[in-house]
């Protein structure tokens, strides 16, 4: 099958280099009028040859990967999806609208030309497994087996071999959910190992009980985060509600029930939501006069079930392989999240994976839930931002209209956008959060606790207090800028004398400044 020459055209605003021919993924799309994205860096041979870096086969200029003119690839349907799947950076969407797009005889002829072939079984491999089609071909009977995906870049499932195909199915999802992630985003040490070494490093010399406190704050705080993420003031039931359910995920293997029990009390006050999936669409953005103004739209609902069963297909799959498991919580979480699949709750329960995994994942050092969310919030812009990188680029391959409730309404098969995605950039993301639990935030409540405890002893040398007020006294005086203000100073510790109101806050000064990293604020 020939595909058109593309010489002149414009990519994500890009115009073509002068003297260049599209090819791989993007003359793909182009040619066969694929319902899909082109790659973020479309490929393109030049009339020319070119000087690559040394290891390199292109240069990545002017918003384009740039081949010299020893690069031939013939105008054909063959020879452009041999070129994306050996050169080009794996799109399992755009390949599956590829496929979708191309007539099944040719693609069977792209295998029947060289059916030994590593490369056109993998290819064939790949569209059987996105399209769901069997192609007229008999099974393979030669030829060593290849793998699905890289795995020197890709993290990858525990393989299983196709013998239709002779190809090892190392994916690491299944055909209805299937992120892909860099292995570049995995920690090189297991991280319950690292965690837990790092942990001891924190926790040398101190009794049981420092730790058990620890467990406690961090569980409190990351609650009380994840709220706080979602523009809510939550009440100290609220926090406490939560916690409880994070400090109990990954009891039991993931389910869509346990995961709408989680919601249900999370939302038990509010009657106008119906708990479960949800069976009108949903948008995540602002409405202008009352139309709405879409920034992500989630799944459409008669989509639901079966993306969900397919996520948690795929959370088995993940769980018993090697992928890291902050790229599996990523992978689950951010997946949860994209599908929307719930009327409210979405984004707690999506942070809520996040635990779920790491506690399946053995990550759980000395007992302690890692405080993710108290992580994202305090990088709430950077939580944003890998969000939108994931959304901006798929919000023109939706074709939506307002309904007469201020809703939308999905008219096009959104699925696959849903299906597949890279989810390196959030995989990172999450990873750095983790980093930054280990390295600073566990160290830093560690210090703060031991900071709070000197100061308690100290101050029963000088008066005998309440802890409750000596913690409340500590609170005024270190968001008062190390002073006692004159009000709280009548209002609450009129009872004092100057001389004990000054040795305490001396003491405070002398034990909380400078304040430890994580806050200028005191909490006991």
């Amino acid at each position: 099958m020939r595909l058109d020459r593309i010489r002149r055209s414009v990519q994500h605003g890009r115009p073509q280099p002068t003297g260049s021919t599209l090819v791989g993924y993007a003359a793909l799309i182009e040619g066969l009028d694929a319902e899909a994205r082109p790659p973020e860096t479309p490929a393109v041979v030049l009339d020319r040859r070119i000087k690559a870096p040394v290891g390199e086969s292109h240069i990545c200029r002017d918003g384009f990967a740039q081949y010299g003119s020893h690069i031939a690839v013939p105008d054909t349907f063959s020879d452009h999806l041999t070129f994306a799947l050996k050169h080009e950076r794996l799109d399992l969407l755009a390949l599956k609208r590829i496929f979708l797009a191309v007539p099944e005889p040719i693609m069977a002829d792209h295998v029947r030309a060289a059916p030994t072939s590593g490369p056109r079984r993998r290819a064939w491999f790949l569209y059987e497994f996105l399209t769901g089609r069997r192609l007229d071909l008999p099974s393979a009977n030669n030829g060593a087996y290849v793998d699905a995906i890289d795995p020197d870049f890709w993290q990858t499932g525990l393989p299983v071999n196709s013998p239709r195909h002779r190809v090892r199915d190392n994916l690491p999802g299944n055909a209805g959910f299937c992120p892909l992630i860099e292995r570049r985003a995995a920690f090189e040490t297991p991280l319950s190992e690292m965690s837990e070494r790092i942990l001891g490093a924190h926790l040398a010399g101190a009794d049981r009980e420092l730790g058990r406190r620890l467990v406690r704050r961090l569980l409190l705080k990351d609650s009380r985060s994840s709220f706080l993420i979602e523009g809510e003031n939550p009440s100290n039931v609220d926090i406490q509600r939560w916690s409880d359910h994070i400090s109990r995920a990954g009891e039991a293997p993931l389910s869509l029930d346990r995961m709408i029990g989680v919601q249900r009390d999370l939302l038990r006050s509010n009657r106008f939501i119906v708990p479960g999936l949800r069976r009108d669409g949903v948008f995540l953005g602002d409405r202008v006069d009352n139309m709405p103004s879409p920034f992500w739209i989630g799944a459409r609902p008669e989509d639901l079930s079966d993306l969900i069963n397919a996520l948690i297909r795929a959370d088995e799959r993940l769980e018993g392989s090697e992928v890291d498991p902050v790229s599996h919580a990523a992978a689950v979480s951010f997946g949860w999240v994209f599908i929307h699949p719930l009327e409210d709750g979405n984004g707690r329960t999506h942070r809520y994976l996040m635990q779920h995994v790491l506690a399946r994942r053995g990550v759980r050092p000395g007992g302690l839930t890692v405080p993710v969310a108290k992580a994202i919030w305090e990088d709430i812009q950077g939580y944003r931002d890998v969000l939108a990188q994931h959304d901006q680029p798929l919000m023109p391959l939706m074709d939506w209209r307002p309904t007469g409730n201020g809703n939308v309404e999905v008219l096009n098969d959104t699925a696959d956008l849903y299906r597949y995605f890279d989810a390196t950039e959030q995989a990172l993301f999450l990873r750095g959060c983790v980093e930054r639990v280990l390295n600073h935030t566990i160290p830093s409540e560690i210090d703060e606790v031991r900071r709070r405890d000197a100061y308690i002893a100290a101050a029963r040398e000088v008066i005998d207090m309440p802890e409750r007020q000596l913690d409340l006294f500590a609170s005024v005086v270190m968001n008062n800028g190390g002073e006692m203000s004159k009000a709280k100073r009548n209002k609450i510790f009129q009872q004092m004398t100057d001389e004990e109101v000054s040795s305490l806050v001396s003491l405070v000064r002398e034990v909380f400044s400078p304040p430890s990293d994580d806050s200028a604020e005191y909490r006991p």
